[in-house]
């Protein structure tokens, strides 16, 4: 296979991560270690509030088109709370099929590639956390760390992320007019070196190859 599955790094012996279990046995168990005991209803009131305020309802983490239908079915259905997109990209959720077709081929432009518009987001209530990679997975506590260092909370998790291309480790491979193909920058990028050369190697022959050779022609 050319590609390969990408993954969060993840930490947590669960799923669970409740805030109610994770913190509140370690409050209301403290006079083991000599010291009173709160209210336990003032502790469960106090972990509950903080929770409403950090809830996170679903989150996708994953920008392509996998992320943005996976928003506007929980709509559809009534879903009523907070959906947050998470993705790398700085990009509007985007179609991946037409890199390897249409787009790069100069036959249709950016806009026409977006799942939707960003209209659409606004009027459905969805989040946007575009050019943020999420960098790790905590389960424990349900949250994702992001790659500016902050975390986002979450009750639901969906990941979205696709595959990558596999990178070359042969000499050479770090030369220039060596191209992947997975995002929209790398179509464009592509489209020009087809401009700029007399010869084209594909490296992989399943279907996105077959059709990138094509769109050479």
């Amino acid at each position: 296979s050319t590609l390969r599955p990408r993954r969060l790094p993840a930490r947590g012996i669960d799923g669970t991560g409740s805030l109610t279990a994770t913190i509140l046995p370690a409050i209301v168990e403290r006079p083991a270690l000599g010291r009173p005991a709160p209210d336990p209803a003032a502790c469960i009131s106090l972990c509950w509030d903080w929770v409403m305020t950090m809830k996170l309802d679903f989150l996708i983490v994953g920008g392509g088109q996998a992320g943005a239908k996976a928003a506007e079915a929980l709509r559809a259905d009534g879903f009523e709370g907070v959906i947050c997109i998470v993705c790398e990209e700085s990009e509007l959720p985007y179609l991946r099929p037409p890199l390897s077709k249409d787009f790069l081929q100069g036959k249709a432009e950016r806009e026409s590639v977006l799942v939707h518009a960003q209209e659409w987001y606004r009027d459905n209530d969805v989040e946007l956390m575009l050019g943020n990679e999420a960098t790790e997975l905590d389960r424990a506590h349900h949250a994702i760390v992001l790659a500016d260092g902050s975390r986002r909370r979450y009750d639901k998790l969906l990941l979205c992320t696709g595959s990558s291309p596999r990178s070359l480790t042969v000499p050479g491979a770090d030369l220039e007019g060596v191209h992947y193909l997975r995002r929209l920058d790398d179509s464009e990028r592509i489209r020009a070196g087809f401009a700029a050369s007399a010869q084209v190697v594909m490296i992989g022959r399943g279907w996105i190859g077959l059709e990138t050779a094509a769109a050479a022609r």
